[in-house]
């Protein structure tokens, strides 16, 4: 088997205005096999003044219904940058364009034609236009045209079911979607051509999983699709995933400060699950659930221009909260949204650190789409800007 290792250093001037800085990309570059390793050394891509902004939020705290949110819990993007919102606590579908103009509500709650349940997984717009729903509820895939206009459902059976924020649905050409299911003991994605399942695609299941592990720093095994047709997969017991492409292996590394767990979140989260543990009928979970380091990392997204995104495990923050009416114990920690940018190549661009009470859902070529949680905790839709200096 032949083994090539080189390293490259790429110097870059980057200009912000009229200063300029010089930064310096380092790293290691090993071939063996079909698995190419790009392992990042040292610096970054970007120089230091990257600026997020916020150029759109819709939203108010007291208006018309349209403009109010109850719970966001799904977002996709159309072909002419609007954004079509889920919010489950109607549940309810609304289509903004680019600009923020309300423009219509899609489809509405039920079991009918055009219609859904809260349970909806994910959505996602094919390159024709049209909108499609993952919902669970009804066992189905529901598809609207660009006029909000019912096209009919896709009856689907999937085991598959989750509250946890992701995308769950894909498209990789009109008419052709790709859905979330469970296949054995781990997931994959049923591709659904024209309402009909034409293939299985299983997540490679990568070494470094426990058996037993839990709680907020577990290590767990993180994925996306890739819009080039392949999967990214990692195991947070070290930074690195691969993107699993057809013309071989490209595994991504990098070397970042191994971070202790803050002993006041440690006791913070161990009084929780010792209320728990006095409960009736309790089962107590299995594995570690407060360890004495973080995994360094703990979520892997795809932006929509190919870029992967790895939220980091960074120093918590503190939040304000009181204990539940019930007497379960509020932890008041949290991990902030600081997110490592890659290439699809593996170079290493830098990092983005998103605000306060920000929290990201679909990553784009250039802008970020998320929700944005008000001093009442009141929801609005945000669009931020990822200026790079050049």
């Amino acid at each position: 088997m032949k083994r090539f290792i080189w390293t490259v250093s790429v110097t870059l001037a980057l200009a912000c205005g009229t200063d300029s800085a010089s930064n310096t990309w380092e790293m290691e570059r090993q071939v063996v096999g079909d698995t190419t390793t790009v392992h990042t050394v040292s610096g970054q891509v970007w120089s230091a003044g990257v600026a997020v902004t916020q150029d759109l939020a819709i939203g108010v705290l007291d208006g018309p219904a349209h403009l109010i949110f109850g719970e966001i819990t799904r977002m996709a993007e159309d072909l002419q940058g609007g954004i079509y919102v889920l919010d489950t606590q109607v549940p309810e579908i609304r289509h903004f364009d680019g600009t923020g103009t309300f423009v219509r509500r899609v489809g509405r709650s039920g079991e009918g034609p055009g219609e859904y349940t809260k349970f909806t997984l994910g959505m996602v717009v094919d390159p024709t236009g049209v909108l499609y729903l993952y919902d669970w509820g009804n066992q189905r895939i529901e598809r609207f045209a660009e006029d909000g206009q019912t096209l009919g459902p896709w009856t689907i059976r999937s085991s598959f079911q989750t509250t946890r924020q992701g995308r769950w649905i894909y498209s990789d050409g009109p008419g052709r979607v790709l859905v979330t299911t469970r296949v054995d003991d781990g997931l994959g994605l049923l591709v659904v051509t024209g309402g009909q399942v034409t293939d299985t695609l299983v997540v490679p299941q990568l070494p470094g999983l426990p058996e037993k592990s839990g709680g907020p720093y577990a290590i767990s095994q993180y994925w996306g699709w890739h819009p080039g047709g392949h999967f990214v997969v990692g195991v947070s017991n070290e930074y690195s995933f691969e993107a699993r492409r057809s013309d071989g292996v490209l595994r991504i590394r990098r070397d970042v400060e191994e971070l202790p767990v803050h002993p006041e979140e440690a006791d913070a989260v161990r009084r929780r699950f010792e209320w728990f543990e006095r409960q009736p009928n309790y089962r107590p979970p299995e594995g570690e659930w407060i360890p004495s380091t973080m995994p360094p990392f703990r979520g892997i997204e795809v932006g929509s221009d190919g870029r992967i995104w790895v939220r980091r495990n960074t120093h918590p923050i503190q939040v304000s909260g009181e204990d539940f009416p019930n007497g379960e114990p509020f932890v008041g920690w949290a991990q902030p949204f600081v997110y490592d940018v890659f290439e699809a190549d593996g170079a290493f661009l830098g990092e983005i650190r998103f605000p306060e009470r920000f929290e990201p859902y679909l990553f784009g070529a250039g802008h970020v789409w998320g929700v944005r949680r008000g001093e009442l905790d009141e929801e609005y839709i945000v669009r931020l800007s990822i200026s790079i200096p050049s």
